[in-house]
């Protein structure tokens, strides 16, 4: 059996990897509609209402609304728990590797931007420059802690 900081390691990072996970989501659509991707809240595409907290927990939303919205049950899609659950566990992975030190935080942080980027690139061709830039950058003060 793990022991409970080891379990709790696991949770914090696989929560903070979801929300990181369901950001990229929101980055992955926004950005080549030219959309703001900070301050405008979450919305539903197809009825354009806004979302409350209770609809943007992730992996749980989608899963206790059947991925529809709420309002006019439009589908949401597979690829939004794919985000979360994906990122939520490469979040958990990085946290019992590396603890919930800063290392970590911004590996995750590089990882969300990258499946960011994926995503556009593959839906689009094309992507914003700043996205790649910005991941490296990530990756390379996360490698440069040890040194510190």
């Amino acid at each position: 059996m793990a022991s409970l900081p080891t379990i709790f390691l696991f949770l914090a990072g696989f929560a903070l990897g979801s929300v990181l996970g369901s950001f990229a989501g929101v980055l992955a659509y926004r950005l080549p509609r030219g959309e703001d991707i900070l301050v405008k809240p979450s919305y539903c595409p197809a009825c354009a209402r806004k979302l409350t907290s209770r609809d943007l927990i992730p992996v749980y939303s989608w899963l206790i609304f059947k991925g529809r919205c709420r309002t006019c049950h439009t589908s949401i899609g597979i690829e939004a728990l794919a985000f979360d659950l994906g990122m939520g566990l490469c979040g958990a992975i990085l946290a019992a590797i590396f603890g919930l030190t800063l290392q970590a935080a911004l590996l995750l942080l590089s990882a969300t931007l990258f499946a960011s980027l994926f995503v556009i690139m593959a839906r689009r061709g094309r992507y914003p420059l700043w996205l790649p830039i910005m991941a490296v950058t990530l990756i390379l003060a996360a490698n440069a802690i040890d040194f510190l």
